[in-house]
């Protein structure tokens, strides 16, 4: 541009010399001159003025038109590149948004470090996971995030030697257990250098499930074992001379039969508690199921008669007339049937058993009493645990698989009802399942 204005100042210098003489000629070319140099800043003053809006992010802005000067045929490149940067920015600010949306929708916590461990991007989920609260307009580390060395370690050494690991830690003051996966990043966007990122999710739900699974392998192990052992023991003794003995091998076959009775109820509850697990875990339950409860008590007091026989027991039903539930009459049948049989194991001898029923305001409650021993306040909220057991001695010699109860728990909650117990000591227990009525067009 400078040699352009020279250029014209000696061209308008000489012309005008040898047309008016040397000083007006000198004064005509020193004020052209001047006015070609202000038309061309002011172009210059546009273009400038043009670039500072781009660069501020005004991608509306065009370059300026008078019709005259140099710069006037850049104009349709200028508006052009203006129109390619704000799609560009469209572009990329619409996958920021995506990308912001899909990290605070997530369950897992995601923060994103730069290379001095300081925290760039943190979602939501990592805040609450860890209890933190993000700072506002400072920079800050994540360890002051989550006070945990091994997490803080794990993230240094990411971060120093490039080395991806995992650490397992308590998160929500120690109510749930964490785990977070550390990796290293090669470049951070907005960062300098290398960064590393972390994965911080809640394992609670899956090493409870872990724990129940291991416990469930374990109890499994010990119901097979008690009676496979004691039929075992019965077969030796028979084979070493009990078998003729008149006097015993009577009684040693009657144990053994009890024993193979005792594994077959336990694979069959076993079997059932599966199948019904697997029911709930493919969505199979009828959404439009419904029974009348009289029905299904009609259906459960039909299978009965064995084992009142057996436990030489006494049986009271009274089912009033009561709104059709929203459950299949099998899986119902088999709630109040477990109910019985399992009042009937401990209630003592000659136990008495009732069974009844009413409406609540929002369904229908159906119960089992009993006069047994009552249950230890302590134990109550436990009874419809797997194999668990209030008096393990007394239950064994009972009979049962120790599964009972828990079928009766995942058969109601396939169904959305709820299963509880009300016992005294000394004053017996009254189990009760509630459930909810059933739709108008499915009564």
């Amino acid at each position: 541009m400078d040699s352009f204005i020279g250029l014209a100042f000696a061209f308008a210098l000489t012309a005008l010399a040898g047309w008016a003489g040397p000083g007006w000629g000198l004064g005509l070319g020193i004020g052209m001159a001047l006015w070609i140099w202000a038309r061309q800043e002011g172009q210059v003053d546009r273009l400038r003025l043009f670039f500072q809006r781009l660069q501020a992010g005004d991608f509306g802005a065009r370059m300026p038109a008078d019709g005259r000067g140099q710069l006037e045929s850049l104009q349709p490149s200028l508006d052009s590149l203006a129109e390619s940067l704000a799609g560009r920015f469209t572009a990329a600010e619409e996958t920021r948004r995506q990308l912001l949306a899909a990290l605070n929708g997530m369950r897992e916590g995601v923060v994103l470090c730069d290379a001095d461990g300081a925290v760039l991007l943190m979602n939501p989920a990592f805040c609450r996971l860890a209890g933190y609260e993000e700072p506002i307009l400072r920079r800050y580390f994540l360890w002051e995030a989550v006070r945990d060395p091994e997490l803080n370690a794990a993230v240094e050494a990411a971060l120093n030697q490039r080395r991806a690991s995992s650490v397992d830690l308590p998160l929500d003051g120690g109510r749930l257990e964490g785990r977070a996966l550390v990796t290293p990043i090669d470049a951070v966007p907005g960062g300098s250098g290398a960064g590393a990122v972390v994965l911080l999710f809640d394992r609670t739900e899956e090493r409870k499930v872990e724990r129940l699974r291991s416990e469930f392998v374990a109890n499994v192990s010990h119901e097979l074992r008690t009676p496979l052992s004691a039929i075992k023991a019965v077969l030796e003794t028979l084979r070493d001379g009990a078998l003729d003995d008149p006097a015993v091998n009577h009684s040693f076959l009657d144990k053994a039969m009890h024993h193979s009775e005792r594994l077959e109820e336990l694979m069959s509850d076993l079997l059932t508690l599966s199948q019904i697990e697997e029911q709930r875990r493919r969505g199979q339950v009828p959404a439009d199921a419904a029974c009348q409860a009289a029905d299904a008590w009609a259906e459960a007091d039909s299978l009965l008669e064995p084992a009142l026989r057996r436990y030489k027991g006494e049986l009271k039903a009274e089912i009033p007339a009561l709104p059709a539930v929203a459950i299949e009459k099998g899986a119902l049948r088999q709630i109040l049937l477990n109910y019985v049989e399992n009042a009937l194991k401990h209630s003592g001898p000659e136990p008495r058993v009732s069974v009844g029923g009413r409406r609540l305001d929002h369904g229908v409650e159906l119960w089992v009493q009993d006069q047994g021993q009552g249950i230890p306040e302590a134990d109550q909220s436990r009874v419809f645990e797997r194999f668990y057991r209030v008096d393990k001695a007394r239950t064994r010699l009972g009979g049962g698989s120790g599964l009972g109860l828990s079928i009766v728990k995942h058969l109601a909650e396939n169904w959305g009802a709820s299963v509880g117990v009300e016992s005294q000591l000394g004053r017996g227990s009254r189990f009760w399942v509630r459930l909810k009525p059933a739709a108008p067009s499915e009564a």
